[in-house]
Formats: structure tokens, sequence, C-alpha cells
């Protein structure tokens, strides 16, 4: 097992298991996790074509057709987490999928010097399931925003 995947899923668990000693939180906080590693995976097989996971600057923004990581992240967490810090991640997922399958000019949520840069994404519909775009959201959405 190498460090990230130590950092990822044992460490959050032990220190989540320190706080609440209950089993079933222990599990579900392990689930979770799963499914952001999934959802990671799944954006590294799915998205990191167009969409670099890490920060593109200067002449590396060429590079890639569409937004990076980053980008996207704030981008959906400005409209899925509210003032209170809640986050809405069911809204967040719909949208995505919508969005995927029916990019659209008038739904999408990136500043609009970044849609004349990389423009509409194409749809996947049908190289994606709802499925797999509900875990890439949830990964998204773990992305500490700026």
């Amino acid at each position: 097992m190498n460090l990230k995947a130590l950092a990822v899923f044992v460490l959050p668990a032990f220190g989540f298991f320190a706080c609440n000693n209950s089993a079933e939180s222990l599990q579900t906080h392990l689930s979770f996790n799963s499914k952001i590693s999934k959802g990671e995976k799944l954006f590294e097989e799915k998205c990191s074509l167009c969409h670099s996971m890490r920060p593109c600057v200067g002449s590396e923004m060429y590079s890639v057709t569409g937004p990076d990581l980053k980008m996207i992240s704030n981008s959906l967490q400005q409209k899925f987490v509210k003032a209170d810090g809640t986050l809405h991640l069911e809204e967040a997922n719909s949208f995505l999928a919508d969005y995927v399958y029916f990019p659209d000019q008038t739904k999408a949520i990136m500043e609009q010097a970044v849609i004349n840069r990389y423009g509409i994404m194409p749809s996947l519909k049908g190289s994606v399931t709802e499925e797999e775009i509900k875990h890439i959201s949830n990964f998204i959405m773990t992305i500490k925003s700026e």
C-alpha cells in the first residue's frame, strides 16, 4: 500500500474513530473515502485527457482542452456549497450529470474568460454512466477550494 492510500484511508479513519467510536460511523466514513478514491480513479480515466489533475500555468494551459480540476472544483463549490457551509452534494451530482450529457453555454458555471478559452465541452453521453459521474462529482467536491 502506498503512502497516498495510507493517508486517504487509514489516517482519516483513525482520527474519525478517535472522535466517534461507533462502528457504524467508522464504516460510513470508510465508505465515503472509498467513493472518493473511486471518483479520483474515474476522473483520471474519464476526464484527465481534457482536464488536468493539477493546476496548469503559463504554456501548460495550452496542453489541455478543458479547465483543470481545481478550476472545476472551485466553480462547483461556489455553486453548491452555501454560505453556511452546507454542501448540496445531490444537487451537484445532478447538475454535473446533466451538464456532462447535455453541455450548453446557458448551463456553464465557469467564468466567461474560462469558457472563452476552452469552449463548451462535448457531450459524454454513452461514454460515462450516471453512477460514474456521481463518484467523479463526489471526488471533485472534496478538492480544497480557494
